[in-house]
């Protein structure tokens, strides 16, 4: 059997690799926010040998809906996405974020929810398109910058 913990924050992935021993790790993984890389949880997760599940991948459906964006103040963000989309010959952002969340080496498993059974038929075929290389990953990173919390943790929507 394995142990494993959800987490929001990397703060609370901080407190449970500095507390517990465990098998596996839910945390939320998306392009908007690469704080567990910057701040280092990946690595030190990978370093313990803990699966690493990733969630909300589209952020709660947010990464694909401009109307949910424009609602908590980040309409602008949906243009550098379909930017980085076509700059990137990508099908659309679900594609794109598929691709961004695949391509990171230190997550084992991606959890997705959809709303119907023809999204999740796309979103099963994303899985078969390419990763994204090792610099459009970066450009990604830098052309959105960092996101606030705010939209970041959906407990606080």
């Amino acid at each position: 059997m394995k142990i494993g913990f959800s987490t929001y924050t990397p703060k609370q992935i901080d407190f449970l690799l500095n507390n517990f021993d465990f098998d596996l790790v839910q945390l939320p993984f998306n392009v908007f926010d690469n704080r567990l890389i910057q701040g280092g949880q990946l690595k030190a997760l990978k370093k313990k040998k803990i699966e690493i599940h990733a969630r909300s991948v589209l952020l709660q459906g947010a990464i694909l809906n401009d109307d949910i964006l424009h609602k908590k103040g980040f309409g602008w963000i949906g243009s550098v996405l379909d930017d980085i989309v076509e700059k990137f010959n990508r099908k659309d952002r679900l594609d794109l974020c598929i691709a961004y969340v695949k391509s990171q080496s230190k997550i084992n498993y991606i959890l997705l929810g959809f709303d119907n059974f023809e999204q999740s038929q796309l979103g099963f075929k994303y899985f078969d398109a390419p990763n994204l290389e090792r610099g459009q990953i970066d450009e990604i990173q830098e052309r959105i910058g960092r996101i606030p919390d705010r939209l970041l943790d959906i407990r606080k929507w």
